[in-house]
């Protein structure tokens, strides 16, 4: 079972990583679009990446969640609850809680994406915390 539970984490990693290449994605294409254009068939292709990864964005988000739920399972079955585990999937948690917010709210002020991506550099320290603890 112990396999199986980092091959979840590696999953979440994987799914995790996904969603927050949207933003780096979308920063590209918002800051260098003139160097882009500059060359078309390329700017087709990346137009065809960016597409893909805000389609896909709250599917990779829920592949995430729903990794972290079997992963969850399985450890705290096996080892026991793993405290800085439960606080990386909870800032996880917070995360999807925002992005449904942003997404069928449609807030007018944009403090609630800034907050939406303070909360992912989190998930990510506390991932590595995570990691790092080998618990």
């Amino acid at each position: 079972m112990e396999g199986i539970g980092k091959l979840l984490g590696l999953v979440i990693l994987f799914f995790y990583g996904l969603t927050v290449l949207n933003f780096f994605i979308k920063y590209i294409l918002k800051h260098f679009r003139p160097q882009l254009m500059e060359h078309p068939k390329f700017f087709k292709f990346y137009m065809k990446v960016v597409k893909f990864f805000v389609t896909y964005h709250k599917w990779f988000g829920f592949a995430t969640i729903v990794a972290i739920g079997a992963h969850f399972a399985i450890q705290f079955t096996t080892r026991g609850l793993n405290i800085s585990g439960v606080i990386a999937a909870s800032a996880m948690l917070l995360q999807v809680l925002l992005g449904v917010y942003g997404k069928y709210f449609h807030p007018k002020n944009k403090i609630w994406l800034w907050v939406h991506r303070i909360i992912a550099i989190i998930i990510a320290v506390a991932i590595l915390v995570h990691i790092g603890s080998g618990d």
